[in-house]
């Protein structure tokens, strides 16, 4: 996933409280996801 698709999802589905624990578990996924194929 590119940084400009990750912007526009971000846009697209950051909707107030509901979607804020989705978000930072996203993110934290994608994060471990690069960490991994860095190492």
């Amino acid at each position: 996933m590119t940084l400009a698709s990750d912007l526009r999802w971000c846009s697209d589905t950051f909707d107030g409280e509901a979607n804020r624990d989705l978000m930072a578990m996203s993110v934290e996924a994608r994060l471990q996801a690069v960490t991994n194929f860095a190492l």
